[in-house]
């Protein structure tokens, strides 16, 4: 039980540290904050506007890249951790830069790891959009194995250690 719940630490710690980053939310013109990519995902650059009404819509066209997947890992290690200040766990912005982030790291991940990106984001996505309060729904065992999968290879492909930190 306790590899599942570490398991679901690292990754939840993960992506809401690569959900925020080195470009703050700014004020809108409707009130609103404006969200913007903090990582490069070799087809958007950081800071470029994310869509609050389809997050995802960047990734459609991103392809597997092993070179773009590490260097948003690196990135997402380097945040170390979230600054979006005065972002809540049911904010918005925070929804919007998850979905946006993990589409875009699904769109690059290569295949040794593109399926448990799926599993992960999945799971992150339903940790997100319930304000970090539930995990159900989630096959733990499957998260925990596929959060292993990604941790290894980052380490051995990437030379990225997304435990530490």
């Amino acid at each position: 039980m306790k590899l599942i719940a570490s398991a679901l630490a690292l990754l939840a710690a993960t992506s809401l540290a690569a959900c925020s980053g080195g470009h703050h939310a700014s004020p809108g013109t409707s009130g609103a904050a404006a969200v913007t990519r903090w990582w490069n995902d070799g087809g958007h650059s950081a800071g470029s506007r994310i869509d609050p009404a389809n997050p995802t819509a960047g990734a459609k066209s991103l392809h597997p890249s092993r070179q773009v997947y590490c260097d948003m890992l690196r990135q997402t290690v380097k945040a170390g951790h979230s600054i979006l200040p005065g972002v809540s766990a049911n904010s918005p912005a925070l929804l919007t830069s998850t979905e946006a982030f993990l589409a875009d790291l699904q769109g690059v991940a290569p295949a040794e790891v593109s399926a448990q990106w799926k599993v992960l984001s999945a799971s992150v996505l339903a940790l997100v959009k319930s304000g970090g309060k539930s995990t159900a729904g989630v096959d733990a065992a499957q998260v925990s194995l596929a959060a292993a999968t990604v941790a290894t290879d980052a380490k051995s492909r990437c030379g990225v250690n997304l435990a530490a930190g």
